[in-house]
């Protein structure tokens, strides 16, 4: 499992993002599902029968959960947060980021879904929203991105990038490079697009942990489009211990 040790805040935030070997944590289809998702919750701290998931929809809403959400599926949401202690948080992907946001002094933490489209809507923005919500600051939040579809292997359309340069602007030059020669595809780096909405936010440069790795041909996580459809997810959980 991928931790970042130095995000331990004393001991008072718990937090693992699962990989391929760990087994998949979402999708009845997928064998496994359910003991993959569990060993990732324990691996964090918490216990299963707490854990809060998002039914994800590409979308850019981030709802703030406590105690009475336990153990509960939480509607069109791709992204949640918490300054309850002991109610971890789940958020899965097959080949986009899953961003973490955790308050330096350990009071609260969020979790992110970060596709494309989350992206262009700046859910990273609406997770530090929620978290100020809280009582936290964008300036003494440390932010982790995770691996997703890495720009190797993102290749998108015009449409796709028009979108981009909508939310942006000139920004979106920089994070996208030319397809396949002949075509008028594109190559996005989503990591690089989540950094800049993070650092938009207030969050220092120096607190944004990104995970190297491909998700598609990398082979340490599940993919989506590396394996044609597969049903099988990685999953991140956090949680504020005590």
């Amino acid at each position: 499992m991928i931790r970042i040790a130095s995000l331990a805040v004393g001991g008072r935030v718990g937090h693992a993002h699962s990989e391929r070997d760990d087994g998949p944590v979402g999708s009845s289809a997928a064998p496994g599902w359910q003991a993959g998702r569990d060993a990732l919750t324990r691996a964090a701290g918490g216990e299963p029968a707490a854990l809060v998931v998002p039914h994800q929809v590409h979308g850019a809403r981030v709802a703030t959960v406590g105690a009475a959400e336990r153990g509960q599926v939480i509607p069109a949401t791709d992204g949640l947060a918490t300054a309850t202690p002991g109610v971890p948080l789940l958020v899965q992907g097959a080949d986009c980021p899953l961003v973490m946001l955790a308050d330096r002094a350990g009071s609260a933490v969020s979790v992110l879904h970060s596709g494309w489209r989350g992206t262009v809507a700046r859910i990273s923005a609406q997770g530090l929203r929620a978290m100020e919500s809280l009582g936290a600051k964008a300036s003494a939040t440390d932010a982790v991105i995770f691996p997703g579809i890495g720009p190797c292997c993102f290749e998108i359309g015009p449409e796709v990038v028009d979108q981009f340069v909508a939310a942006f602007g000139s920004d979106a030059a920089a994070w996208t490079t030319p397809g396949r020669a002949g075509t008028d595809r594109a190559h996005l780096d989503l990591a690089r697009a989540i950094r800049a909405t993070l650092i938009e936010c207030g969050v220092a440069e120096v607190r944004i942990h990104t995970v190297p790795g491909c998700t598609v041909c990398g082979g340490r996580l599940w993919s989506h489009r590396g394996s044609r459809g597969g049903p099988e997810r990685h999953g991140l959980v956090a949680l504020v211990l005590h």
